[in-house]
Order: structure tokens, then sequence, then C-alpha cells
């Protein structure tokens, strides 16, 4: 992810309840940091215009305190643009993500993701792409979330 693309995400707002997402204005530097570390492995995703539509990320960031990431899996995370939630593009979304596993993490067997609770339609997406629900726990700021597996 670029610097022009960070800031792009950073500015998007989603509407409630997704608007536990939406960054914050005191800590908009940390998040642009943690964007562009290369150790975060964020990347943008376009559409065939060239316009940001949304974002992955691999690894580390991708997990959310208070989960147990004992087990062995690289851990993904992303994100689309908010007018295109809702889009019937989260089937698309996942598979990609699949894909860039296979070329960029080759060996990976695992993978897991972390949604927050309310998020029914990313949980729909996760349960039709194959992934399967192992754990519940609640975020110290009262969230609760869902940990889901796929073996690939």
């Amino acid at each position: 992810m670029n610097e022009p693309d960070a800031r792009e995400v950073l500015s998007w707002r989603y509407e409630a309840p997704f608007d536990f997402y939406n960054a914050k204005d005191d800590e908009l530097e940390t998040d642009l940091q943690v964007l562009l570390s290369p150790m975060n492995n964020y990347m943008s995703v376009y559409n065939v215009d060239g316009s940001l539509v949304g974002y992955y990320c691999f690894g580390a960031d991708a997990q959310v305190p208070g989960g147990d990431y004992s087990d062995e899996a690289l851990d993904i995370g992303c994100s689309a643009r908010p007018d295109l939630l809702d889009t019937g593009l989260g089937a698309s979304f996942i598979a990609m993500a699949i894909d860039l596993l296979w070329l960029f993490f080759p060996g990976e067997k695992t993978v897991r993701t972390t949604v927050a609770a309310f998020n029914d339609r990313a949980m729909h997406v996760c349960e039709s792409a194959g992934f399967v629900k192992t754990q519940d726990f609640t975020h110290q700021n009262g969230v609760e979330f869902t940990v889901w597996v796929k073996e690939i």
C-alpha cells in the first residue's frame, strides 16, 4: 500500500454499526504508519478503472487483541470502500485474497480471519467461502468477534 492509498483508506467513513472501523482523527498518523509498514503486509485493491476499492492485510496485524491465535495460520483482514458494502462483492473479494495467498505466501496451509460478530454479511461470506467458525471472544472495548479458519 502506498501513502496516497493509505490516506484515502483512513478517510473512509462507514455508517453505524460499521463506524466502528472509522479511523480516529487523533490516531491518523499512527494508523498511517501501520498501513505503510512493510511488516504489516497491507495491499491496495483497485478496480479496472484504477479506483481504490479496498485493501487486504496479511499477518499479525489482521489479528484482534483478545482472540486465541496460538494455532498456526496466516491471518487475513480486508475491507472495502464504504459505498461498496452490501453490493455482493464479498465472495469475489475473499476469493482474490486466497489467490494472493498462493502467490505471496506459498506453503501456507491454513488461513484465518477475525470478524466483528455484528457483521452478519462478512460472516455469511466467510461461511460461503468454506471458513469454519472456531471461537468467539470479546475485545476489551466490548465488541464481540468471531474467528474463522479455512484449510487451503
